[in-house]
């Protein structure tokens, strides 16, 4: 079987308009499956109660890096990527499962990017996008 590119991309929350899309994806969570049921457990610590057929939200980090041809044109990325992924606004990721299908959840960015700032951004920038799942 032929390899082929993983893409991460964000859709507005219709699922149709692409927002971003992730380059040079590095490393990113390897996502769980969400649990059916959601427990709430005591204050006292006696006991639980289990309520089926909830899903929990989790945390989807991906680690990517951003090219420019230069240092204006990196700064220039940057800070469209900052501006396209707004805070509490609700997106749609897709990512590739094969050439085919994807795997789709419904996410909000509730952190502030991470830039590293050890590559001096002189044509690369590493960043890391955390988007919280389920949350919509």
């Amino acid at each position: 079987m032929a390899e082929f590119p993983v893409k991460y991309i964000l859709y507005a929350s219709d699922g149709v308009t692409p927002v971003y899309t992730f380059t040079y994806v590095q490393d990113d969570t390897h996502f769980p499956d969400p649990k059916d049921f959601v427990e709430i457990t005591s204050l006292r610590g006696v006991g639980s109660i289990i309520i089926p057929g909830s899903t929990q939200a989790f945390d989807i980090n991906i680690k990517f890096k951003i090219n420019g041809i230069d240092y204006e044109d990196l700064m220039s990325k940057l800070d469209s990527m900052k501006s396209s992924i707004v805070m509490q606004t609700r997106y749609i990721l897709k990512i590739d499962r094969t050439p085919t299908s994807t795997v789709d959840f419904n996410v909000m960015r509730l952190q502030s990017f991470t830039i590293a700032s050890d590559d001096f951004r002189t044509g690369w920038a590493d960043v890391e996008c955390v988007l919280r799942a389920n949350t919509w």
